[in-house]
């Protein structure tokens, strides 16, 4: 019999080696959104035939700042990613200087080329999505934003993240008079160009996409903001991480997790409106990294939050039984074993109706994770819960010493 286990998919045995493997699953990420780090730098794309020696060299200058400031020791540059690099235009930036640059507080931002004109020949941008990015952060930060140098890209959304205590502080004492509107614009605009930089496929960008995302959770939670006006305004961006948990890239898939989690533990969002994302169903799930790096964050919020916080456990397991119990592919079956016995911890014997067309071993496994003195096929064996946490009935502590259950910060 296999022992069961309510560690996270992807947790080693006692006393076993971690798995490595592209098929294993591995611990999700600790929440340190500011601190994801990323290895490689794109190298220039054939489609981008303007070349300028110098403006690369400054890029890769300032490529290297935000690699020391994110906590990146190696800093290399490498060609194993195909994304898309081009210099923006070469003129110089006279008329600024370092005390009036608009990407003044960005890491060398008098490094960086200026950035070229938008173009928005062949209805790619809409624009009315640039003159209300122009509105919120002016004409050479929206230049930035859609430029062809991902340097620029990835600069104005540093730069945003840096203006958004100075954007919010404006709205509330907008708000405060009277006046909603120029609030939920802001809102809604950073929320335009989230998605917009989460769908990057250059990784600098993408990252600090993410700490935009963060910055911005962090900026709702202080004013104060309801649940429901939050999630609306973050709509367009939420179903674009959990498609993002189906990419080819790793660090593209870890950094939607940590940013799934991230908005989980966020009092604006909680971990019910994420649980409920992961089941809707996408192009992308039809492969199985897709499936498992679902079931990887679901099994994650079912071990953090347990039943306390409204996550829709059974919800969930049906999901994983018609996705992942009798898929084809053992890797995605052995997923679904793991996070039914976390289930089985939480929902008792409700777990057994879920385990049709599960293999006799991994459904043996699953029932006797089951809590001994789960009666009822809908209680949940409290008892069980508070002793592994070393705590009585009563929910005192039985031994001081023991640790208490991870608790993860938001990054």
């Amino acid at each position: 019999n296999e022992s069961p286990s309510n560690a996270p998919v992807g947790s080693p045995a006692p006393g076993q080696p971690h798995d490595a493997s592209a098929a294993s699953l591995s611990p999700t990420p600790a929440l340190v959104t500011k601190e994801l780090q990323y290895a490689s730098y794109p190298s220039p794309h054939p489609d981008d035939p303007f070349d300028n020696s110098a403006a690369i060299s400054a890029t890769k200058t300032s490529c290297q700042a935000k690699d020391n400031m994110r906590g990146n020791d190696s800093g290399s540059l490498s060609d194993d990613t195909a994304t898309t690099f081009a210099c923006a235009s070469p003129q110089h930036q006279d008329e600024y200087n370092e005390d009036n640059h608009p990407l003044k507080g960005v890491p060398d931002y008098m490094a960086l080329p200026a950035p070229e004109d938008i173009n928005d020949e062949g209805g790619e941008i809409a624009s009315d999505t640039i003159a209300r990015i122009e509105s919120l952060v002016g004409s050479y930060l929206a230049r930035c934003f859609f430029s062809r140098n991902y340097s620029l890209r990835e600069a104005s959304l540093t730069k945003v993240s840096l203006m958004l205590p100075e954007m919010a502080g404006t709205d509330k004492e907008e708000v405060a008079v009277g006046g909603s509107s120029r609030h939920d614009n802001y809102l809604r605009t950073v929320s335009i160009m989230l998605e917009r930089a989460l769908n990057d496929r250059v990784i600098p960008v993408f990252v600090a996409a993410l700490i935009l995302l963060d910055d911005l959770i962090s900026e709702m939670e202080q004013s104060g903001l309801s649940s429901k006006e939050a999630l609306s305004q973050l709509s367009v961006v939420t179903p674009c991480l959990v498609s993002h948990l189906g990419d080819n890239h790793n660090k593209v898939v870890e950094g939607a997790e940590t940013a799934l989690l991230s908005m989980a533990l966020s009092r604006c969002i909680g971990p019910a409106y994420i649980a409920n994302l992961l089941t809707k169903r996408t192009e992308e799930m039809r492969a199985s990294r897709a499936i498992i790096a679902r079931m990887r964050v679901a099994q994650t919020l079912m071990y953090e939050f347990g039943p306390d916080h409204g996550i829709p456990v059974e919800e969930l397991m049906g999901w994983l039984s018609e996705h992942a119990v009798g898929h084809k592919d053992a890797n995605v079956r052995e997923a679904a074993k793991e996070v039914a016995i976390t289930a089985s911890t939480i929902i008792g014997r409700s777990v057994e109706r879920y385990l049709h067309g599960m293999s006799e071993r991994h459904r043996r496994a699953v029932t006797n994770a089951i809590p001994a003195r789960s009666t009822t096929s809908t209680a949940i064996d409290q008892s069980a819960r508070a002793a592994a946490k070393g705590e009585d009935s009563a929910g005192l502590r039985l031994n001081d010493d023991a640790p208490l259950p991870p608790r993860r910060g938001r990054g």
